[in-house]
């Protein structure tokens, strides 16, 4: 994995489905806080069944999942390992570079930061986390599953903050809800 230099949102990410529902300004306060990597054809990023530090955002190219319950392909502005960061659980799924790819990388603490200072942003990962934690808890059993991008709602409240849960389910949430709900998250043990 190699650091680049970071000057604007690329256009790729602006015209992927993240784009289409962040606000130009949020992308840049990724822009700010995220750190953009190339990665090798091949590199496993995320490793199922470890403590995750990190996510990732595609900027380009593909990145493999691989999960007990499903099988899928992360395109330009889908996250990866945003999971472990939220559930402070251990990661259910292993991610790999499908060919030379490049994304962005935040640790635990910059994630944090981001999802406080963009809402927007912090709702689309928050919903999207959901869908995947509702996929992983059922079997794969027809290609109409739903995919591990898909938003659903109604998780275990075991496996997620209350006030994740609520914004998923299309809840607002306030300012001071939110602002406790990232220092949780800050304040997790690694």
């Amino acid at each position: 994995m190699m650091s680049r230099n970071q000057s604007a949102v690329p256009d790729s990410v602006k015209q992927s489905r993240l784009g289409a529902i962040v606000p130009t300004g949020e992308l840049r306060e990724l822009e700010r806080f995220a750190t953009a990597i190339d990665l090798a054809a091949g590199t496993e990023i995320v490793t199922a069944n470890t403590h995750g530090s990190e996510c990732f955002v595609v900027i380009d190219g593909e990145l493999t999942v691989t999960a007990p319950s499903f099988e899928g392909t992360l395109l330009v502005g889908e996250l990866a390992g945003e999971l472990a960061l939220i559930t402070g659980e251990r990661r259910n799924a292993t991610v790999t570079s499908a060919s030379d790819a490049v994304a962005y990388v935040m640790h635990r603490q910059e994630f944090a930061s981001l999802m406080n200072a963009a809402s927007t942003f912090s709702r689309h990962v928050l919903k999207t986390a959901v869908g995947r934690l509702r996929l992983a808890e059922r079997p794969c059993t027809s290609p109409d599953a739903p995919s591990p991008n898909s938003p659903v709602s109604n998780v275990p409240s075991r496996l997620l903050h209350p006030a994740a849960t609520a914004m998923a389910q299309g809840g607002r949430l306030t300012k001071e809800g939110n602002r406790r709900f990232m220092t949780e998250l800050m304040n997790r043990d690694e």
